[in-house]
């Protein structure tokens, strides 16, 4: 029984951490498409996987261009106008563009967005009832009760 009750705080405890955080993300990709921020890429290209999988789920608000037609390596007319050759393109406001995978810090940089790599969320130690512990985010407030 104590075994289930520190897998359901877990939950609890990681759920709220996730949710502070996808928020935070959401507004950071938010900022960057009011700034003027886009994202050329294409679906086949490992490196525009690994700027989305950055994202998470908040990569919806990233205004993002794709480049291939259908998949295929033939390149859209947008993206050959936009002059994109190389993948991921980022292009900022002031004209400036950077290939290549950019951390969250970088586009922040160039933007002036704020990001805060997980604000708020610390790892904390709880006892696992195995005789170990648990890493456990975002669990600075919880009290951890022993069960008899």
């Amino acid at each position: 029984m104590r075994t289930f009750g520190i897998l359901a705080l877990f939950v609890v405890v990681a759920t709220a951490g996730a949710a502070a955080t996808r928020t935070s993300l959401d507004e950071f990709a938010r900022c960057l498409t009011q700034a003027g921020a886009r994202f050329y890429g294409t679906s086949w290209c490992p490196h525009c996987a690994a700027q989305r999988a950055l994202f998470g789920t908040s990569f919806r608000h990233v205004a993002y261009v794709e480049c291939s037609v259908d998949g295929t390596d033939q390149t859209t007319a947008e993206c050959k106008q936009a002059g994109v050759t190389t993948y991921p393109t980022w292009e900022f406001a002031d004209g400036s563009r950077e290939t290549g995978t950019l951390s969250l810090e970088r586009l922040a940089a160039k933007t002036g967005c704020r990001y805060e790599r997980d604000a708020g969320i610390e790892i904390h130690d709880v006892p696992s009832g195995r005789g170990g512990v648990v890493k456990l985010p975002g669990a600075e407030d919880v009290e951890i009760l022993e069960l008899p």
